[in-house]
């Protein structure tokens, strides 16, 4: 089993309406390649809800890995070779369980540099927290951290789940969501920084639905399918957002002190029926997030696609853009299929009776007007789609798509033929080992790339669809020459500080690390750093703040720094 990656100071190079259109890059087609991958999982379960999974490099090699849910059939996890070939092997790591299983997570939860998992599971027994031993193995640790019941009665119920640092703390807190109302499973978990967690829900202010009923759980009786923290107002600290069945979606803004606010109303939100999957993204390139939720298209109700205006404030446009169609919507995510410098935006459906197909909104653009291209992209699929997730199977610049199904229809796997000439990419992952406030593997920060007269945004978080994540990266695509460039790109740490990386490589694999000793982010470690680093220090900045206690720059974060200067960076 290969030793995490090395963590260098700065950077590391791994490697070099409704009416059909075609897409903007008419060389982008998809090829399914799921019998050569090796992955054959197919749900099987009464709940026709369930079908989950996520991507992830247990095994630290490089490439990504792929956990699916297989609920009576039996968990799967597919160890990938590089090459986008996989080999089964949940028997040997410790996790082949035939359960009712829901959604599942992925994020290094203890900081020890190997990603672990959470799998939801309606079971007796609760939840799975799986900690990688970094040894092939996985350690089921579910109830000696606490996280393994969320319901408030004896009845199981889990669906989506995600990590994110809503304190800023440095460690990964644990959303978990439920469906059935009577069980109230909604539950928020705070990192205890010890390998534990404490259910905090009920004292954070989250509580209170619009009504200003105060005596409801958190969050109040919401039928639960796909929480989320993203930074929405650009503060740096993440907002909430609980998309829910029946209309109870709901939008919780950080306040920035360890506690929230039901904003729902103010913002505008929740205003489709049937809250299922859920996709965030800077759609228009104005350097905020944008939101779609899927739901089912009843009437003159469908999909929603929320446009940042800022300050918390959103518009409507589903049916104007031509994403409203959905048939019955569960995951979603948007993804730069083509390299045009837009995201654009996929939408799974299936239930028992129907036969529509996954959606595939090409943007046109400004963010705002799409064209459905699925089929012309290649994508016939007409199964039980739950999950949708992005990845690079190969590790050669361009998104490929794992499609999660429901029960009794297989897992698809659809392999990205981009053209690259003509087109230029960036795949950047960052490690924040080396800096003991920045969450692991950079979860909350934002990613600036800069090239020709277009600036792309990205977010880092555990990127939930509907029981289905995507990998830990930022992709970045755009039109280039012969020669492309980048101009540019800025990483913004959700601790204030901001690393610029001046004319990196394109068409490249690329991490981007943090350092505690490198203080002024120029690459290396010196006197320079001791003297940016007091500065810090006497103006109170919160980037200062390297030890505990939170909140409070004292005597031990000058000893935390000074351990941090005499490591060094590799």
């Amino acid at each position: 089993m290969p030793s995490p990656i090395p963590h260098p100071a700065v950077l590391v190079l791994l490697s070099a309406g409704h009416a059909l259109s075609q897409p903007t890059n008419q060389a982008t087609s998809f090829t399914e390649v799921t019998g050569p991958s090796g992955i054959d999982s197919v749900f099987l379960g009464a709940d026709l809800k369930m079908g989950g999974g996520a991507v992830g490099d247990f095994d630290n090699d490089g490439d990504q890995d792929l956990f699916l849910c297989g609920g009576d059939a039996g968990d799967k996890l597919y160890i990938n070779d590089g090459t986008g070939v996989f080999t089964e092997q949940a028997a040997a790591w410790g996790i082949a369980r035939a359960h009712p299983s829901g959604g599942a997570a992925v994020a290094d939860y203890n900081g020890d540099g190997w990603l672990d998992l959470f799998v939801a599971s309606n079971t007796t027994g609760g939840h799975f927290l799986y900690r990688n031993n970094g040894d092939g193995t996985f350690t089921d640790v579910a109830a000696q951290a606490g996280v393994n019941i969320t319901s408030s009665t004896t009845e199981p119920d889990g669906t989506g789940a995600a990590f994110g640092d809503y304190d800023l703390d440095g460690d990964l807190d644990l959303a978990v969501a439920g469906w059935n109302r009577s069980t109230q499973p909604n539950r928020l978990f705070r990192n205890n920084g010890d390998g534990t967690f404490t259910a905090v829900s009920e004292h954070l202010g989250i509580g209170r639905p619009p009504t200003g009923n105060e005596t409801l759980a958190f969050p109040y009786r919401v039928n639960g399918f796909t929480p989320r923290f993203v930074d929405m107002d650009g503060d740096l600290y993440p907002e909430l957002l609980w998309v829910a069945d029946f209309g109870t979606t709901v939008y919780y803004q950080n306040n920035t002190d360890g506690t929230f606010t039901n904003i729902t109303e103010q913002a505008d939100v929740s205003k489709e029926l049937f809250g299922m999957g859920s996709a965030i993204g800077d759609l228009d390139n104005d350097g905020d997030p944008d939101w779609y939720v899927t739901s089912i298209e009843i009437d003159d109700t469908g999909n929603v696609l929320y446009i940042n205006n800022g300050d918390h404030q959103y518009d409507e446009i589903g049916f104007e853009a031509g994403v409203f169609a959905g048939a019955w919507g569960w995951g979603a995510s948007m993804v730069d299929l083509d390299h045009d410098a837009d995201l654009d935006i996929l939408a799974t459906n299936g239930w028992f009776s129907s036969d529509s197909p996954l959606f595939i909104h090409m943007n046109q653009g400004d963010g705002r007007t799409y064209a459905e291209s699925a089929e012309q992209l290649g994508i016939v699929h007409v199964e039980q789609g739950r999950g949708v997730v992005r990845v690079d199977l190969e590790l050669d610049g361009d998104q490929d798509l794992i499609l999660v199904n429901g029960p009794d229809s297989p897992t698809r796997v659809f392999r990205n033929d981009l053209d690259h000439a003509g087109s230029a990419w960036s795949r950047i992952t960052l490690d924040t080992s080396g800096h003991p406030r920045l969450a692991p593997n950079g979860i909350g920060s934002r990613i600036e790339l800069t090239a020709g007269a277009v600036t792309q945004h990205r977010w880092i978080d555990t990127e939930q669809s509907y029981l289905a994540q995507s990998e830990l990266t930022a992709h970045f695509g755009w039109t280039a020459s012969d020669e492309p460039a980048i101009d540019r790109i800025r990483v913004f740490w959700n601790n204030g500080t901001v690393t610029t990386l001046e004319d990196p490589q394109p068409n490249t694999n690329l991490v981007i690390s943090a350092c505690a000793a490198d203080d002024n982010l120029d690459g290396t470690v010196d006197a320079n750093d001791i003297n940016s680093y007091i500065n810090r220090f006497l103006n109170r900045e919160r980037a200062a703040d390297l030890a505990e206690p939170l909140g409070r720059t004292d005597f031990f974060d000058i000893v935390a720094f000074l351990s941090a200067y005499a490591r060094g960076c590799d």
